[in-house]
């Protein structure tokens, strides 16, 4: 649906102005170059993270690099990057299409109008 909807988008661009749509096309690459290499540096900087925090977490509790704990550890990791890598780099392609979209006000019946007060249902101080 979205796809359908930007195609539609840059239809009815190109009858009123072509130049931009025509820009619009030739500059598309360079925004996906921009959007790949984010990804791959926060990839980057992800991996070292956990990593140094792995590498602190065995130099605490003097475990053996070699361990199973500490392979584990590492399988863990290499399996986390690559699936927030994925998770990034699809996130932005499937927000318009798959999400709900929140109800902004709903509908909230009438309260009836409150009961008037009348001298017999008041209480006075005497």
């Amino acid at each position: 649906m979205g796809l359908a909807r930007a195609t539609r988008n840059l239809a009815r661009t190109a009858r009123a102005n072509p130049m931009w749509a025509l820009l619009g096309v030739l500059l598309a690459p360079f925004r996906f170059a921009r959007h790949l290499i984010v990804v791959v540096l926060f990839a980057m900087v992800l991996f070292a993270a956990l990593f140094l925090l792995l590498m602190l977490a065995i130099w605490y509790f003097e475990l053996d690099k070699n361990g199973a704990l500490a392979q584990l550890a590492f399988i863990g990791i290499d399996l986390a990057v690559p699936l927030v890598m994925v998770w990034m780099f699809v996130l932005p392609c499937s927000a318009g299409s798959t999400m709900p979209i929140p109800a902004t006000r709903t509908a909230r019946p009438a309260s009836p109008p409150p009961a008037r007060r009348t001298p017999s249902t008041t209480i006075t101080g005497c």
